[in-house]
Formats: C-alpha cells, sequence, structure tokens
C-alpha cells in the first residue's frame, strides 16, 4: 500500500514499460494527478488504456528538449523510469537516452 498524504502532480517517465504502468496504477488508485511521459519504443499503451481517462499521457523522449517542453508545470514529483532497453542501441549510443535523457529529466526538474 502507498503511504501519501494530499494530492501531489507526478511525471512517470516510461510510463508504457512494465515498471512504468504499475507505478502509475498505484498513484491512480492512492487519487494521485499522474502525467506520464513516453516515446513508446519499449512499452505499449494497452498497458495503460483502463486508466487512460485518469492520466494526461504525453508521447516523447526524454534525449529531446523540445519534447520536454510539452510537459506540464508544475510538478511535485518525478519518477523517472525511462530508458534505452536494447542493449544493442545502449551500446552502440550509450550516451543519447540513458545518460542525456536523465541529464534533461534533471534539468527539467530544476527549472520547474
Amino acid at each position: 500500500m502507498l503511504d501519501i498524504k494530499g494530492k501531489h502532480h507526478w511525471l512517470i517517465t516510461g510510463c508504457a514499460g512494465f515498471i512504468g504502468f504499475q507505478i502509475i496504477h498505484l498513484l491512480v488508485e492512492n487519487g494521485q494527478k499522474v502525467c506520464v511521459f513516453d516515446n513508446l519504443s519499449g512499452g505499449n499503451l494497452a498497458n495503460i488504456k483502463d486508466i487512460s481517462a485518469k492520466i494526461t499521457f504525453i508521447q516523447g523522449d526524454i534525449a529531446s528538449k523540445k519534447d520536454l517542453a510539452k510537459l506540464p508545470k508544475p510538478i511535485d514529483y518525478i519518477l523517472h523510469v525511462a530508458g534505452q532497453i536494447s542493449g544493442p542501441q545502449s551500446i552502440a549510443d550509450p550516451l543519447l537516452t540513458n545518460v542525456q535523457g536523465t541529464l534533461n529529466i534533471f534539468e527539467f526538474a530544476y527549472v520547474s
């Protein structure tokens, strides 16, 4: 059971993957306002279809600051679970999603 005091606005990156959609369902069940962000490269919208009316979904890539600019503000909490799931792609370009994308999320959090 998640013990959250009050209502907060959450941003979940990587929302359509296994970990992300588990978190989103838990937050929605606890009455939280949830914005989800995913490029759908490794996840599936079917994972969040049952709660789509209760969340805000924005398709975008954490490696793109232009995509991150689409996100609403203010955000109280960010749960960042997005990342490149392809081993070969991560080796070919390790900085793009897993490093640069995470830095972009930190920057978004700092200026929000």
